[in-house]
């Protein structure tokens, strides 16, 4: 087999597989639809140990490396990766962030020669890293691009193999979307908004809406285990919900003396509720992101308007506490390509 010159987007695959909260693989692999990047980073965690008497470095311990796997995907009608990574078990089309708090997913990505259309066939190496915890999530729906979920993986193994022999039963040579998701995919008939008093002023065009949220996740170590005994999500975790509009009149959120008085009403901290929803190609397909009913304004940006030119734009940001829920239905219940047996 000939050596690779490079890597390049056409000769690399990823496969996941979901893995309970008693670290039990699924039997079902998946090839997530739509991944637009992956990037892996391994820290080392060095720790340096001095002594006295002795300028000089006495040792260097490797402190329970880490690897942190980032992939983005677009909506394209498949499997979200929260679901994936979440899920435990590749059935799952709808959970929490509780329920799903202590599932994990191993990953496989696959690299194929550079002189191949695709990622069929034998492949030249593949890393393989197990017991994933999926650590931060961030959610993108802009009005000039697509619609993208990303996920940052934690894990303490990566193990590299060269030449791990055919894998043409996980790979076809090609795939097509089943709904790539764009600005008017976004189905706002179906979305619940924080519209209204201390929230974004009811009719606004909103041009771009991001979700972020940070799991947290903290190691716990026992006696005579090397690796972490648990990555637990450190609850209360903070949700963040950001809504940018093209501003009509004014964002008219008012801090004055008498907002904050004995007997004023303080608008900005009412309860709203935020509820997202994308459509695919059918009209069974629907993915909805549900952020609760106590979302909050932390804070309001008017920014733009300047003499280089553009229009003001006004930035709503909503803060919540544990609550996030996606629900898939229709072609978000399947990933893209055949699932693969172990």
């Amino acid at each position: 087999m000939a050596t690779n010159k490079r890597i390049f987007y056409a000769t690399q695959g990823v496969k996941l597989t979901p893995v309970d909260d008693e670290g039990v693989p699924d039997g079902t692999s998946l090839i997530p639809g739509g991944i637009q990047s992956v990037g892996i980073n391994t820290n080392y965690n060095l720790e340096r140990i001095f002594q006295l008497g002795q300028l000089e470095l006495y040792d260097t311990i490797e402190n329970n490396p880490e690897v942190q796997i980032t992939l983005n995907k677009v909506f394209d009608g498949t499997k979200p990766l929260f679901l994936i990574t979440m899920g435990g078990t590749s059935a799952k089309t709808s959970g929490s962030i509780v329920e799903f708090q202590n599932n994990r997913v191993n990953l496989d990505l696959f690299v194929h020669q550079d002189t191949n259309q695709g990622t069929s066939g034998d492949a030249v190496s593949k890393v393989s890293c197990t017991g994933l915890y999926a650590s931060s999530f961030t959610y993108t729906f802009p009005t000039d691009g697509n619609l993208t979920e990303e996920v940052t993986l934690v894990g303490n193994t990566k193990t590299w193999s060269l030449a791990p022999g055919a894998n043409s039963d996980v790979f076809s040579e090609a795939v097509n979307a089943k709904g790539l998701a764009r600005r008017w995919k976004f189905d706002t008939d179906s979305c619940i908004f924080p519209i209204g008093s201390g929230g974004i002023p009811s009719g606004s065009p909103l041009s771009n809406v991001t979700i972020s949220f940070d799991l947290g996740r903290e190691a716990i170590y026992t006696l005579g285990q090397y690796v972490p005994y648990l990555r637990y999500v450190n609850f209360p975790l903070e949700i963040t919900s950001e809504f940018t509009s093209i501003a009509l009149d004014g964002d008219f959120l008012n801090v004055d003396e008498d907002t904050y008085s004995c007997t004023g009403v303080i608008a900005a901290t009412l309860d709203k509720p935020i509820r997202l929803a994308i459509c695919g190609t059918g009209e069974g397909d629907r993915l909805t992101i549900d952020l609760g009913d106590k979302n909050k304004l932390q804070s309001v940006n008017y920014t733009g308007g300047d003499t280089g030119g553009g229009n003001v734009q006004i930035s709503y940001s909503f803060t919540t506490n544990n609550t996030f829920t996606m629900d898939a239905q229709g072609t978000f219940q399947s990933d893209a390509a055949p699932t693969v047996g172990e």
